[in-house]
């Protein structure tokens, strides 16, 4: 019996407005749920509009190209010197924008990012232990 009393009780609140009320809820739940995901996932989205800023809050610019990090697409193309030999830098091959520089994929970090890959060892360009030198402009032949 009471077991029929409590589901009388909770159908008695789901019907008419309360019903309509329910589902109105539960939709708008589900949207800014799946929309709160895209942006953590970083789906649809394509750049930080306010831009990578420093902790006094001014915005940094790549030392190699000079745009503001985290709002452009990506850094210029260079080769990478290694003990006195250039090699080509890697693209960005994450399927989703770089956390740290903000390039897109497809496109090269910016000089000092610490996801840029070593075009010769493919470690961490900043901790890999190829004796890296610089990263120079490639130049027009």
């Amino acid at each position: 019996m009471k077991n029929n009393i409590e589901s009388e009780n909770t159908e008695g609140l789901l019907q008419g407005s309360n019903k309509k009320r329910f589902w109105t809820i539960a939709v708008l739940s589900l949207c800014s749920t799946l929309v709160l995901a895209a942006v953590v996932l970083n789906y649809g989205i394509k750049r930080h509009t306010a831009g990578v800023q420093s902790s006094s809050g001014k915005l940094l610019l790549c030392s190699f190209c000079g745009m503001p990090l985290g709002q452009t697409s990506g850094c210029i193309d260079g080769d990478v010197v290694i003990s006195g030999k250039k090699y080509p830098r890697r693209l960005n091959q994450e399927t989703r924008l770089c956390y740290a520089c903000g390039a897109e994929q497809g496109n090269f970090h910016h000089k000092g990012c610490k996801m840029e890959l070593c075009p010769k060892c493919g470690g961490t360009l900043l901790t890999c232990p190829c004796n890296v030198e610089t990263i120079a402009k490639k130049t027009k032949s």
